[in-house]
């Protein structure tokens, strides 16, 4: 299966993204940069989120650039030691009472069998599970990085948003990855 690729011919890398689409009709389609491999810790992580711009959602895709970089983040309670952070699943909604485009998203350290991983016992990859905020003027970023939360002080991982006609936006995420009923 050949790739899909930008208005320069190279492949789109936007992974676990979304898309809006603002005013003017044109889509903006963010999503996670190629994921690099890091072979010492045993993980995969992104460069950060990158995005694309069309007014037809068939193309053509025109790259904008990475929006949001590892090296836009810090995080007080991670170390530089927990760096590359895990950014996935960003998704963009426009703030009409801020004026902002606000990017959440997926943001974790990678457990490497350490001090995390004994420290809470648990055999999941991911332990800080947090959702990243980040906000930006204009659609085509640079998004500046606000903060990580857990939302009702509970884990965050997968998400995504939504918004209502009437501007009532939500965030709508896996807490735990763990199936509750």
């Amino acid at each position: 299966c050949a790739s899909w690729q930008d208005s320069k011919k190279r492949r789109i890398e936007a992974h676990g993204g979304g898309m809006i689409q603002v005013e003017n009709g044109t889509f903006y389609w963010y999503g996670e940069s190629q994921k690099m491999v890091d072979k010492s810790r045993g993980y995969g992580y992104s460069l950060g989120v990158n995005c694309y711009s069309s007014i037809n959602l068939g193309g053509p895709w025109v790259y904008e650039g990475m929006v949001l970089t590892q090296n836009s983040i810090w995080v007080k309670e991670l170390s530089d030691s927990d760096r590359p952070y895990i950014i996935e699943r960003p998704k963009v909604l426009y703030n009409e009472r801020t004026r902002r485009y606000v990017m959440w998203f997926h943001l974790d350290a990678a457990d490497t069998g350490g001090m995390h991983h004994r420290r809470l016992n648990h055999r999941h990859r991911y332990w800080f599970r947090h959702a990243g905020v980040a906000m930006s003027t204009s659609p085509t970023g640079p998004f500046r990085f606000v903060h990580a939360l857990q939302p009702d002080t509970l884990p965050s991982l997968d998400l995504q948003v939504f918004e209502e006609s009437n501007g009532a936006a939500y965030l709508i995420r896996s807490v735990n990855n763990e199936y509750v009923g």
